[in-house]
């Protein structure tokens, strides 16, 4: 036995490929290696990234003494080793400044956290669904450094790995409107120099049980505080002026500091408008109305009366966005809801923003504060083709997300369904813009899928279930969310009886189901398509599926007939790169099998499809394919000659590369030349590495012993 036997045995071993495969549920464009779909490779950062995602704070904060002296009070101290961390909880009533002064009061402790800050919105009242604690889990993870490939799929291990991550940073996490402990909890970090600050409507109890959290009640401003914003905002001098009128207003807007800017913003915007002014048209407002010093029943009034000063343009948009069920939205939604021209609603939407009806939250990305929210959808009845307007809506973003689908995954499968005129431009050209847009609006995406259940429009529900194809390449944690759409385009399609858009939604919850680990889900929606249509590109694509449950299980015996069924369909839909995913799959499977021969002739029919579509990439990967083949016939010169080849191939991903590295390795050590294959084996091993791949370590192991002449068993 010659002298690196055990060695080669092992990295015979290692460039075993019943792990490397094509995927028919492609991910992002024509990528052809399972081990690189989903990943943006990033090289690892030197030190961990130190976030700041604070919101912007108000220029005119005022007031809260009480309440920051509170908060001062409980910050942790600088190298306290003891405890949990502190957990502080602001509760208060809705438009009481409980969001402001957090987002104050972490701008002026920030350096103080030399860690970094964290800052999540739950959206846990108001229009959409709250953010579930997987989904705010991966932002911050991201933030901190881990790439998706790296965040669990299971809430409890995400869990875990952020609270090891901050186990010795101090670092200040601010969760912004909770919905309750329960979403609340698995967001908590456990290092006791880390402060986390909650806002929320309910005082969440629970947390104060359980978790040691301290209540801060935001009350309502005093009258010295009430005047000192509507100071800040007018000016001080406007304010004496006129300090009569001023503390009339604070009395009409009952003292809430919501009501309070909303009215002096139009002051001091408008340098014709007087407080005198603004008192009078609110007191007209409240005609005959009991009242009684209640905010809910101020801030309404507050908001009639800032309603009645828009322009008829301005009023019905307003209105129009009552209508809309994302937290979020972008002008391009707003001129779908409005029906007219993107640069006349965009201009709209600024002076809305001007007169605090509306908050800007980023370029061209706006919100509408729950209490405004509501208050435009009591007032939809004033709008004639509101019901028209959502159906609008809604169609736009099915029509926008499938746009962007059709961007980021070009020549892939696509439903054939339409849902006829759109009434908006798109907001995307390119394909890194289409990625972002619907990254972006994942949330609205969601909300506009429900709300599309709820007014039964099964084209946009079935559309925006294909549309969800992109979530796997965000991480894992969004992987059921993918999920979740396609039950619920599935049921659109059933109930509208369209079989084509059914098989080809089951045929992606197969795939789905094999992402998240339940296989025999998966074998079933496979099996059913096979049973409901004869379309060849969706029956050849459930022979995939099924085919895949024994190559990814190590079973390649169980797989083989599921892809030779596979080879006569994929032929029959005329597509070369579907007939190239087959013939490499047997060829990978022949060749986990010792069948060389066998692998030989399939792999070099992948080549020549590959090569006959102009798929480049795709040829590099099938000349690996074919080198493996030469090394199990004894052809180990010939194999890294084709290896060679495919590393010259600009584009490859690094998962490709690691394996072209490997399986060169293994030729170059098995004819004596070591220190070549050693260095192959520690590029691979730094490819894998920042793929966060669990070999890289075997890798690099196996390079020492091939330098070092060890034989290690």
């Amino acid at each position: 036995m010659p002298e690196n036997a055990v060695l080669l045995s092992k990295l015979e071993l290692m460039t075993d490929f019943g792990e490397v495969h094509n995927e028919v549920d492609a991910v992002i464009g024509r990528v052809v290696q399972a081990d690189s779909i989903g990943r943006v490779v990033m090289p690892a950062p030197a030190t961990p990234p130190v976030p700041q995602q604070l919101p912007a704070r108000v220029r005119d904060f005022a007031g809260r003494r009480q309440e920051t002296a509170a908060l001062r009070r409980h910050l942790p101290e600088p190298g306290d080793g003891a405890g949990t961390g502190t957990v502080l909880v602001l509760h208060g009533t809705p438009g009481v400044g409980k969001s402001t002064l957090a987002v104050w009061w972490a701008h002026e402790v920030k350096y103080e956290f030399p860690d970094g800050v964290l800052f999540a919105d739950l959206r846990g009242f108001g229009p959409g669904s709250p953010a579930t604690p997987g989904t705010v889990l991966s932002g911050f993870l991201a933030a901190m450094g881990v790439p998706n490939a790296d965040v669990p799929a299971d809430i409890d291990a995400q869990t875990g790995l952020f609270r090891s991550l901050l186990a010795d940073r101090r670092t200040l996490v601010l969760l912004d409107n909770a919905a309750s402990a329960e979403q609340v909890r698995p967001l908590l970090p456990a290092a006791p120099e880390c402060l986390v600050l909650i806002t929320s409507r309910k005082t969440l109890r629970g947390l104060s049980v359980g978790n040691g959290a301290v209540d801060i009640p935001i009350g309502l401003f005093d009258t010295d505080e009430a005047f000192e914003l509507v100071a800040g905002i007018i000016g001080t001098e406007h304010a004496a002026r006129e300090r009569t009128s001023v503390e009339e207003l604070v009395e009409i807007c009952a003292r809430l500091p919501l009501a309070l800017r909303i009215a002096a913003t139009h002051v001091a915007s408008n340098r014709f408008v007087e407080v005198t002014d603004v008192v009078r048209e609110i007191r007209v407002g409240l005609g005959a109305l009991d009242r009684s010093g209640d905010e809910r029943s101020a801030i309404t009034q507050v908001f009639g009366w800032s309603y009645r000063q828009l322009s008829p343009p301005q009023a019905r948009v307003f209105r129009l966005l009552g209508s809309q069920p994302a937290v979020e939205f972008g002008p391009h939604a707003a001129a779908a809801l409005d029906g007219g021209g993107l640069d006349k609603v965009a201009g709209l939407l600024e002076k809305l923003a001007d007169e605090h009806l509306l908050d800007q939250v980023g370029r061209q990305r706006y919100r509408l504060h729950d209490l405004l929210h509501a208050y435009a959808a009591s007032r939809t009845a004033d709008e004639h083709d509101g019901p028209e307007a959502l159906t609008r809506l809604l169609t736009w973003y099915a029509w926008a997300a499938n746009k962007a689908d059709e961007i980021v995954f070009p020549g892939q499968a696509r439903l054939a369904i339409s849902v006829g005129r759109v009434a908006a431009p798109l907001p995307f050209t390119t394909r890194a813009d289409a990625l972002e847009w619907l990254t972006v609006e994942h949330a609205s995406l969601v909300a506009v899928r429900r709300l599309a259940v709820e007014q039964e429009l099964p084209a946009v529900v079935v559309l925006l279930a294909g549309a969800a194809r992109h979530l796997p390449l965000r991480g894992r944690s969004l992987w059921r969310d993918r999920l979740d759409a396609e039950h619920d385009g599935l049921r659109a399609a059933r109930s509208a009886g369209d079989a084509a858009a059914e098989a080809f939604l089951q045929v992606r919850r197969g795939n789905t189901y094999r992402i998240v680990g339940e296989y025999l889900a998966a074998n079933a929606d496979f099996r059913s398509v096979l049973e409901l249509t004869e379309d060849p590109e969706r029956r050849y694509e459930a022979l995939c599926g099924l085919g895949s449950d024994g190559r990814d299980r190590g079973r390649p015996a169980d797989a083989l007939p599921f892809y030779e069924a596979a080879l006569p369909v994929a032929r029959q839909t005329g597509d070369l790169l579907a007939e190239a995913t087959v013939v490499c799959n047997l060829g990978q499977l022949h060749a986990a099998l010792g069948r060389f021969d066998l692998a030989m002739t399939f792999s070099q029919q992948e080549l020549a499809l590959r090569a006959k579509a102009d798929d480049d990439i795709g040829v590099a990967y099938a000349q690996v394919n074919v080198a493996v083949a030469h090394q199990g016939l004894g052809n180990d010169t010939v194999a890294i000659e084709l290896c060679e080849r495919a590393l010259t191939v600009e584009g490859a991903s690094m998962a490709d590369r690691a394996t072209a590295l490997k399986v060169m390795a293994f030729s170059q050590a098995r004819t004596g030349r070591t220190s070549a294959a050693s260095r192959c084996l520690r590029e691979a091993a730094e490819l894998l590495t920042l793929l966060g791949d669990e070999r890289a370590a075997e890798l690099a192991e196996r390079a020492y012993e091939l330098e070092t002449g060890r034989a290690a068993g």
